[in-house]
C-alpha cells in the first residue's frame, strides 16, 4: 500500500529509497555478541553496578564476591578496568571425567565409532580374580553370571563370589564399566562379564582352582561345555562360553594342568589374556614373566604409564607381546568406590577388552569371531612401537591401538 501512493503522486524512485529505508532493521536493533564469563568484585560492591555495561546476570554467588553473567564481548576490556572489579575471566567448560587416560592412550572411543558398537552385549568376558562387586552402580548392568571356587564351594550366590578384596573389581572396571556419565568408562562398556571367584579375599589362591576357572569359563551358566558337540563354544549362539578370558594373576611355577587347561581353551576358540607380572628387575638378561602369561597360547600383557614408559617392575622377556596402560589406573573398587591402582594386573584388562570389543564388531556384522593367531597378528601388527624398533622384551610389539585393531577386525574375512 505504501509503495502504490507513492507512485500515485508520481515519486516511484523516491518510493523504492523509502521503502528500503523502512525494512531495514537499525543498527542499533542489533544483538551484541554476548559470551559468559565470571566476575569477581571488589569488597562491599553490589552486582547491580555491571548492569550499566549491559551484564545479564545469571548467579550471584554467596560463596565468594563473585557473579557469574552474560556480556557483551566487545566490553569485557572496560569491564576489567573498573574500579570495583578484580577480575574477569570466560566461563570453562567442565565434563565428568568417566574415560580415564588408561581408556583414551589406546583409542577406545574411536574404537566405538569404527565399529558402532561397545560390545552390545556380544561378548563374554571372564574375570577370574577376587570376585565382582556385584551391586556396584557401574558393574551391576553388566555381570551376566558368577561362581565361588573357594574353600570347596560351587555356588553361584552373589553373596559368595561377591568381591571382598578389590582387585577383581578393579579389574572388571577397566573391561567393562558402564559409559553411563559417572565413574569410570570401561574399554569395552557393555560387554557381559562373568565373574569368577578362584582368589580369596587376600588376592591368593591355587593352581588347581585356576585351572577350574577357567574350565567354568568355558562351561558358562548353564554349565556345559560345548552342548551341541561342534567343538566350538567361543561365539558360538548354543554355548554359554566366555570369548575371553582376562587373568590377572601370575605364578612362577610351570604346572603341565595350568597349560593343558589354556591349551583346551584356545582350541575352544577362547581368547586367554594374561599379565606379564610385576617381578621386573631390570635386568635383561633375565625374563621374569609368570605362568600362565609365559605361555605361548596366552596373549601377556606389560604395563606402561601416562608417559609411554615401562615402569621397572613390570616383568620382562621373550614371553611379552603387547602393552598396556598398568600405572595410576582409576577403576571400580568394592562397596561402589572408585580406586588408583597399579600394576600390569591393570594393564590386562585394557587389552581383554580390546580383545572382545574386536570379536563384538565380528559378531554383529555377522561374521565368525577372530582366532587367537587372528587375534594375536592384529595387536601386535597395529600396536604403537614405544621402545625399540620392532618388538623388545619390555614392552612386546607396544601399545594396543583399539581403533586400528577394531578397524582390522571389522576388514578382515
Amino acid at each position: 500500500m505504501f509503495l502504490l501512493v507513492m507512485r500515485y503522486i508520481g515519486g516511484f524512485i523516491i518510493a523504492v529509497i523509502l521503502t528500503a529505508l523502512y525494512l531495514a532493521p537499525a543498527a542499533s536493533a542489533q544483538s551484541p555478541n554476548l559470551v559468559p564469563v565470571i566476575i569477581g568484585l571488589k569488597k562491599d560492591v553490589k552486582p547491580e553496578a555491571l548492569l550499566k555495561y549491559g551484564v545479564k546476570l545469571k548467579e550471584v554467588y554467596e560463596l565468594i564476591p563473585a557473579v557469574s553473567a552474560l556480556v557483551p564481548e566487545d566490553l569485557i576490556p572496560v569491564i576489567k578496568r573498573d574500579p570495583g572489579v578484580r577480575y574477569v575471566v570466560r566461563d570453562a567448560e567442565v565434563r565428568a571425567l568417566e574415560i580415564q587416560w588408561g581408556v583414551e592412550r589406546i583409542k577406545a572411543p574411536e574404537a566405538w565409532e569404527i565399529g558402532g558398537t561397545t560390545g552390545d552385549g556380544l561378548v563374554e568376558v571372564a574375570v577370574i580374580d577376587t570376585g565382582i562387586n556385584f551391586w556396584h552402580s557401574d558393574l551391576s548392568q553388566n555381570i551376566e553370571w558368577g561362581i565361588c571356587l573357594l574353600w570347596f564351594i560351587r555356588s553361584t550366590n552373589p553373596w559368595l563370589w561377591n568381591d571382598y578384596n578389590g582387585h577383581g573389581t578393579h579389574v572388571a572396571g577397566i573391561v567393562a564399566a558402564t559409559l553411563n556419565g559417572v565413574g569410570v568408562a570401561g574399554v569395552a562398556p557393555s560387554v557381559k562379564l562373568y565373574a569368577i571367584k578362584a582368589l580369596n579375599f587376600l588376592g591368593m589362591g591355587t593352581v588347581s582352582d585356576i585351572i577350574e576357572g577357567i574350565e567354568w569359563a568355558i562351561r558358562g551358566p548353564d554349565g556345559v561345555i560345548d552342548s551341541d558337540g561342534d567343538g566350538v563354544v567361543a561365539g558360538d549362539p548354543d554355548d554359554d562360553a566366555a570369548e575371553v578370558i582376562n587373568m590377572s594373576l601370575g605364578t612362577s611355577e610351570d604346572v603341565p594342568a595350568l597349560h593343558e587347561a589354556i591349551i583346551a581353551a584356545k582350541n575352544y576358540g577362547v581368547i586367554v589374556v594374561a599379565a606379564a607380572g610385576n617381578s621386573g628387575d631390570g635386568d635383561p638378561t633375565t625374563d621374569n614373566v609368570t605362568y600362565p602369561g609365559r605361555y605361548p597360547e596366552v596373549i601377556a600383557v606389560a604395563a606402561t604409564d601416562i608417559n609411554d614408559q615401562v615402569p621397572t617392575w613390570s616383568s620382562d622377556g621373550e614371553e611379552v607381546d603387547v602393552a598396556a596402560p598398568g600405572v595410576d589406573i582409576y577403576s571400580t573398587w568394592t562397596w561402589n568406590s572408585y580406586r588408583s591402582a597399579s600394576g600390569t594386573s591393570m594393564a590386562t584388562p585394557h587389552v581383554a577388552g580390546v580383545v572382545a570389543l574386536m570379536q563384538a564388531v565380528r559378531l554383529k556384522n555377522g561374521k565368525p569371531i577372530l582366532t587367537f593367531e587372528e587375534v594375536y597378528y592384529i595387536l601386535t601388527s597395529t600396536a604403537d612401537d614405544i621402545l625399540e624398533p620392532g618388538w623388545d622384551r619390555w614392552s612386546g610389539f607396544g601399545i594396543v591401538r583399539a581403533d586400528k585393531c577394531v578397524e582390522e577386525a571389522l576388514n578382515a574375512p
